[in-house]
């Protein structure tokens, strides 16, 4: 056989998956419908000759599904702006970081587990290095504006890796299936409250408060609810899993190579970021956090272990780590924060000038701290460290071997007194 004439399976499969995509809630939509719109629009006499004829009623039937399903999928595709965009955008963990720093506002904890169920943590790192991978091989056309990373993936995919691509593929025209499924729930949801009103405009018998329409409108309303979180999930994988074939076969390939301290105006001359947290408790006295105060909890144990009395000394007040490339220094602060002690901050502003309270200390060539204060827990975050709120004395007494960061706390201190003094005045 030439290779023209080749069966390939894969391709099959894929328009099968875009095939049913289309016809599949076409179907459905044209049966429900039919009953009533078919009469309307072919005639009553052109209409029975199609239900009287099996062959020329199939005929129509698949058409008729065909061409609804188009319709579906072009109402559906409006969701990739009106829903998914903005959720992947400015309802994910990332993005409740980013606005924490910069407005302190904190989202409802219903808004942070759809979020954390639908996208995860940290969802934007594949993007971001797929988006670095794309800049580096258009650089010399200057194209990188021109097309989006998802594209560029599927493109760059079914140049070197077809097979990845299919996978790709699959879980687009899954998601694609969902998203035209919201559509048809939604008409089913619109005829639901036009034929319940009707009804109750009418006054039928036994239609008191709309009854019968009732258990469908509620049905349909959870099929749709259902079908969007499931479209939505489908998309982020299917764009996920575009972003991680890509940074997997260029890191196999060894075809481009990004520098990890590469100048970032974000940056600054700054690699970490940290931040020290207080709160203040039911009685009004101000505590801050440590994490692994053996000292504390545990004195026998650390007579035991004086090494590792240092290291939990060194380690209980400040909570810092490496930034990542194009964070802003707030954000990376809190974000080091939740991630050791699952505890969410926000930046606390000097009531004098409402600017964050910001010190350097001098270890790993300048750490930039803020001053957070404490806002809620995550309940998923799971940590071996032990938690201890202490007030000020107690927390000295616990960094008696670390003068850098009793410094720091004391400047803290200071500051949080001074704005205490403003308030009293």
């Amino acid at each position: 056989m030439e290779d023209g004439m080749g069966f390939e399976p894969q391709k099959l499969f894929i328009g099968l998956m875009e095939f049913f995509t289309i016809l599949l809630p076409g179907a459905v939509l044209t049966y429900l419908s039919m009953g009533a719109w078919g009469p309307c629009i072919l005639g009553p006499g052109s209409y029975d000759n199609l239900t009287n004829s099996p062959a020329m009623g199939g005929g129509a039937f698949f058409v008729a599904s065909y061409v609804t399903g188009h319709f579906l999928f072009l109402i559906g595709s409006l969701l990739d702006d009106l829903v998914y965009g903005p959720l992947r955008t400015k309802q994910t963990h990332d993005w409740y970081l980013h606005q924490l720093a910069v407005t302190g506002e904190l989202p409802s904890r219903w808004k942070r587990s759809l979020s954390y169920y639908t996208f995860g943590q940290n969802c934007d790192l594949a993007a971001e290095r797929a988006k670095t991978i794309k800049n580096e091989f258009l650089k010399k056309l200057q194209a990188s504006p021109d097309i989006n990373p998802f594209q560029w993936s599927k493109a760059h995919l079914a140049k070197i890796h077809p097979e990845s691509l299919t996978t790709v593929h699959r879980f687009e025209a899954d998601s694609k299936f969902f998203r035209s499924f919201c559509a048809l729930s939604l008409l089913l949801i619109i005829t639901t409250l036009v034929n319940g009103l009707a009804q109750w405009v009418a006054r039928v018998p036994d239609a008191w408060l709309i009854v019968d329409p009732v258990p469908k409108f509620i049905l349909l309303l959870l099929v749709l609810l259902a079908s969007l979180w499931r479209y939505v999930e489908l998309r982020f994988k299917a764009v996920n899993q575009a972003y991680w074939s890509v940074i997997t076969l260029t890191a196999q390939e060894q075809s481009i190579f990004i520098k990890d301290d590469e100048t970032d105006s974000l940056h600054g001359h700054y690699k970490n970021a940290g931040a020290v947290v207080f709160r203040v408790d039911k009685e009004g006295k101000r505590e801050f956090l440590a994490m692994n105060p053996m000292e504390v909890i545990a004195p026998d144990y650390m007579r035991l272990y004086p090494k590792w009395n240092r290291v939990t000394q060194m380690t209980g007040l400040l909570f810092y780590g490496k930034m990542r490339r194009h964070e802003l220094l707030k954000v990376a602060a809190i974000r080091h924060v939740l991630e050791q002690t699952g505890c969410w901050t926000k930046i606390f502003l000097s009531k004098s000038d409402q600017q964050p309270i910001l010190f350097e200390i001098p270890e790993s060539g300048g750490i930039p701290c803020f001053l957070v204060e404490y806002l809620d827990k995550d309940t998923r975050h799971i940590s071996s460290a032990s938690e201890v709120w202490l007030d000020f004395d107690s927390m000295v007494k616990l960094l008696d071997e670390s003068k850098t960061q009793q410094e720091l706390l004391q400047e803290f201190q200071k500051i949080l007194k001074s704005n205490d003094l403003q308030s009293s005045t």
